[in-house]
């Protein structure tokens, strides 16, 4: 602090806030500094002669150079107050460069109305063939309401289950529906599927299962059957089993919870399930069980190569079958006896009978020129 202050405690100059911006704020009755072609850039220094030297940066259009004034003042006290001076412009103003970017964008049409979404979703049309992720969504659309009304009824039909009172100290797995939508190998629609799915992993071993284990064909003994089918210049057919699982029969006691969306009238009451249906844990051993046993019983019987391949040998035939799960292959050296076979089979199971081998385990198999296969897998 400088020995040469002088206090006064009577005078406040800052008492009263002002705008040190407005019009009514620049000195009044004070010594300024004005130059409409200059501007003040650096404060003022003092010295001990009372001398002010500013650098001034003169602005022009058309110069650049800068220039150092030396400004005198008899007097510079502190309410001496100094206005920036007005920057001078010479020549017409310029104009902003325009966009000339050749993208059309909003702006440029003259369009600023905000985009409006809900009209595109409101016109998309309703695709049938989207699988609907809930229950209630199912119930609400027709063609899947139906394709749960079938599956329901097969079930009934199949004799699946029988409503009962939950015993004491037993407790209940649960179900869930599973919508799909079937199309064929060229892509097209085919149909809505609707199945209903036990909750195997609610399960306790020792309790409501035991052995899981289900034999499906290799695929060698696969190659193996049809090079000798071609060898033997024999025919080869294709059926598929409908609900293949549900034609298992349980030895152990289950209780599932009823399905969503049906039976209204005694929904406190379980179903006790008397034959397999997907989601257990063992559904595809108790399918090949009752598969096995029936094939036994019209004179098949398995090699001992692979337990899914079943032959059987008369004097007048030779008649192969091979199983993966509910995709059965037969072939032979009789057309005759394969259509007996056939027919057998549609007595005790319902199933497709899909005519000569074309599509098997993901392989597409054509028939060449030469009684030839070619089989691929794309």
């Amino acid at each position: 602090m400088s020995r040469h202050v002088k206090f006064d405690e009577n005078l406040f100059p800052y008492k009263e806030k002002t705008n040190p911006f407005s019009s009514e704020s620049l000195c009044e009755n004070n010594n300024y500094v004005s130059n409409p072609s200059l501007t003040l850039v650096n404060s003022i220094p003092m010295n001990d002669h009372n001398d002010v030297v500013m650098p001034i940066n003169t602005i022009h259009t058309d110069a650049t150079t800068t220039d150092v004034i030396d400004v005198t003042s008899t007097d510079v006290s502190n309410d001496t107050c100094i206005s920036p001076s007005p920057v001078a412009t010479t020549g017409s103003s310029q104009q902003p460069p325009s966009n000339t970017h050749p993208m059309i964008t909003r702006a440029k049409a003259g369009i600023y109305r905000p985009k409006s979404y809900t009209a595109a979703a409101s016109s998309k049309t309703y695709d049938h063939t989207i699988e609907p992720t809930t229950v209630k969504k199912a119930l609400s659309k027709p063609e899947w309401y139906k394709a749960m009304q079938d599956e329901y009824l097969a079930l009934h039909k199949n004799g699946t289950w029988n409503l009962v009172d939950l015993p004491v100290g037993c407790r209940t797995i649960g179900c869930k529906w599973v919508f799909k939508s079937k199309h064929n190998a060229d892509g097209s629609f085919q149909r809505h599927k609707a199945r209903l799915v036990a909750k195997g992993y609610h399960q306790r071993a020792g309790f409501d299962f035991h052995e899981t284990f289900s034999p499906v064909v290799k695929p060698t003994i696969v190659r193996v059957v049809l090079n000798l089918a071609l060898f033997k210049q024999w025919h080869i057919h294709q059926i598929d089993i409908n609900n293949a699982f549900l034609h298992g029969e349980l030895t152990e006691t289950v209780y599932m919870n009823q399905p969503t969306g049906f039976n209204t009238t005694h929904k406190n009451k379980v179903c006790k399930l008397h034959k397999a249906i997907y989601g257990l844990k063992q559904a595809p051993r108790s399918w090949f069980q009752k598969l096995s046993t029936t094939l036994i019983h019209m004179g098949f019987r398995p090699t001992r190569s692979d337990t899914s391949l079943f032959v059987r040998n008369t004097s007048t035939s030779t008649i192969l079958l091979l199983i993966y799960v509910d995709d059965i292959i037969i072939t032979g050296s009789s057309q005759a006896e394969m259509n007996s076979l056939i027919l057998t089979l549609h007595t005790k199971f319902s199933l497709k009978d899909l005519g000569p081998l074309h599509h098997f385990l993901g392989i597409e198999v054509s028939h060449t020129s030469d009684e030839g296969l070619f089989l691929s897998q794309k």
